[in-house]
């Protein structure tokens, strides 16, 4: 069964109900999470997509989000007046669970995970209760949530802290896939000396249309160098290109430029169109990837995780330090394991 509140304070009766009445309670925000968290079998799914509102404080730099909401909608609301905030790279993922996570995009070398950019949260804890939580409020919560924060409530708000992000250098390097290992030598090379402000990615997909299979390098530089704008050119002309969309962007077109996954429901406008839809690569390929058999996740209740208790031993805040960069380029050297071991499949 599913509940679509539109409103805060229909989160504390939607948990009594639920309790009453014995039933697991699963959290569904953007419908993203492959894991199985925001659904389970024969209990109540909590829907948060009516409550999608997104404010932006221009003056003070801070975005508060409602926990339904996508990162379509926070960064085309951030990016009216030239900020931004960690995101998803793909525009239809859910805020809150992308958040709760960890949070890994574009941003992430230079401004930290998304979860790090939290300034404050608002929810409903296992207990009923509805809470502020903060670094000076309930500081022991405000460490789990960020990046285990998946089974400890229903976040129905986050505030963001934002940072300027007028204009950036990106877009896409697409070769044939026999070209794949000067590729991903010049890839490797790239990325062992790069700015803060610089994150790549390296994908195996099918481009063009007709689609082929193809090695794709994701180039994003928020910097204003030029000399670093040049290399990325110079790296990158390591093999005949099939298809290059480089150059100077806006932000938000940036994050439309992977465009969306098609598992599960997703946000739609009226008339059923998808948000997100990638605005500017030319050539977007028609091509689907087999569908594969669905399977029945169940999640456990996050009525069922106990909340920290306060305790009179005061925790230290949360201070987002070089781990989020580290973890980034950890991801990123792994990303270029995976994709020479599906290089490798697809030869033999």
């Amino acid at each position: 069964m599913f509940v679509l509140p539109v409103h805060c304070a229909e989160l504390g009766f939607v948990d009594l109900a639920a309790r009453e009445a014995g039933t697991t309670v699963a959290v569904r925000g953007g419908g993203h999470n492959v894991a199985g968290s925001g659904s389970n079998d024969g209990g109540l799914v909590m829907d948060l997509k009516l409550m999608r509102g997104v404010t932006v404080d221009p003056v003070r730099a801070l975005a508060r989000v409602q926990g339904g909401a996508t990162w379509d909608d926070i960064d085309a609301a951030a990016a009216r007046y030239g900020l931004a905030t960690t995101g998803g790279t793909v525009g239809s993922t859910g805020v809150a669970g992308l958040t709760l996570g960890g949070g890994l995009g574009y941003l992430t070398r230079s401004l930290g995970l998304a979860c790090d950019r939290v300034e404050s949260y608002r929810m409903v804890t296992g207990d009923g209760r509805r809470r502020w939580i903060d670094a000076e409020h309930d500081a022991e919560l405000n460490r789990l949530l960020r990046g285990a924060g998946h089974g400890l409530g229903v976040v129905d708000e986050f505030t963001f802290r934002l940072a300027p992000v007028p204009r950036v250098y990106g877009g896409r390097f697409a070769y044939p896939l026999r070209y794949a290992t000067p590729v991903m030598a010049a890839f490797t090379e790239l990325m062992a000396d790069t700015p803060a402000d610089m994150t790549c990615l390296l994908m195996l997909e099918p481009w063009g249309d007709p689609a082929v299979r193809s090695v794709v390098a994701n180039v994003f530089y928020s910097g204003g160098d030029e000399v670093v704008v040049r290399r990325i050119e110079r790296m990158m002309a390591c093999a005949p290109l099939t298809g290059k969309d480089f150059g100077p962007r806006s932000y938000l077109p940036m994050q439309a430029s992977l465009g969306e996954t098609d598992f599960g429901p997703r946000h739609r406008r009226a008339g059923g169109h998808r948000r997100g839809r990638h605005p500017y690569r030319p050539g977007r390929s028609r091509h689907r990837w087999p569908a594969r058999p669905r399977v029945a996740l169940r999640a456990p209740s996050w009525r069922s995780v106990t909340p920290p208790a306060s305790s009179a031993r005061s925790s230290p805040p949360y201070r987002p330090g070089e781990e989020s960069a580290r973890l980034y380029d950890s991801i990123a050297a792994l990303s270029a394991v995976t994709a020479f071991s599906e290089l490798k499949r697809a030869r033999a």
